[in-house]
């Protein structure tokens, strides 16, 4: 039986999608936002959360929240 929480699956608009890549390709986002942004687009492609994390840098606790 698996354990902890289940993987929630973002489903984003095209409008989402964009401004969600946007900004994690701007050079002045702030890095954490343009990390939640990539992690946030990796999600919607279907990655569950380790991998979200592992590919964004990200804590496990920082992309699944």
């Amino acid at each position: 039986m698996p354990r902890g929480r289940p993987t929630i699956r973002l489903k984003l608009s095209q409008e989402q999608r964009g401004e969600s890549q946007r900004m994690a390709d701007a050079r002045k986002t702030p890095q954490v936002e343009a990390k939640r942004a990539q992690a946030g687009l990796l999600s919607a492609e279907g990655l569950d959360d380790k991998e979200v994390g592992r590919r964004v840098g990200l804590s496990n606790a920082l992309a699944s929240g």
